[in-house]
Parts: structure tokens; C-alpha cells; sequence
């Protein structure tokens, strides 16, 4: 296999792992949710920037959810960007000298 199919081959499931984790940690609060559970897992702040979100009496779920929604974004955001590396020339192709 030629390394620069190898290299978007790689980058290519990293992405789609990445979706996937994100699709279950929200699928894992969702459950929280419908199982009835709404005790007060604590307080989370978050900032960025000039935005700030605050988040007070939270149940589990929504921890869940929130960080599956920022893997997602995340991953959807960064998009794939394929920096195909240069391959010295003869590197792949010499065959390795036997010593006697």
C-alpha cells in the first residue's frame, strides 16, 4: 500500500471514530434521560472568548450530551485536511543490503 493512501486511509477512520464517540456520549445522556435519572450532578462553567456558559443543578445526561455535541462539533468543524507528506525518493523501493 502506497503511504499516502495509507495516510488518508488513517486519517479518514480517525474522523469516523471520532463521530462515532461523539454520537455515543450523546446517546448515553439521552438514555440517562429516559431512565428517569435527574439527580444534581453538580455545576460546570465553560469560557471562550467573550462567551461564557454556565451550567448549575445539571442532571448526568446533560453532561453527556453537552460533550458529545462538542466532539461532534469539533470533529465536523476541523473537517479533513490531507497534508500528503513528501517521500524521499528511492526510500521505499531499495531493498535493505544482507550482510554475509
Amino acid at each position: 500500500m502506497d503511504i499516502q493512501v495509507a495516510q488518508i486511509l488513517a486519517l479518514t477512520i480517525y474522523k469516523i471514530v471520532s463521530l462515532l464517540a461523539g454520537v455515543s456520549l450523546s446517546y448515553m445522556g439521552y438514555r440517562l434521560f429516559m431512565a428517569g435519572i435527574w439527580g444534581h450532578a453538580g455545576d460546570a462553567e465553560g469560557e471562550f472568548g467573550n462567551n461564557r456558559i454556565v451550567i448549575k443543578k445539571a442532571a448526568p445526561g446533560t453532561f453527556f450530551v453537552l460533550m458529545g455535541a462538542i466532539v461532534i462539533g469539533l470533529t465536523l468543524v476541523k473537517g479533513l485536511n490531507f497534508e500528503i507528506s513528501p517521500v524521499m525518493e528511492g526510500a521505499l523501493s531499495e531493498k535493505p543490503a544482507l550482510i554475509d
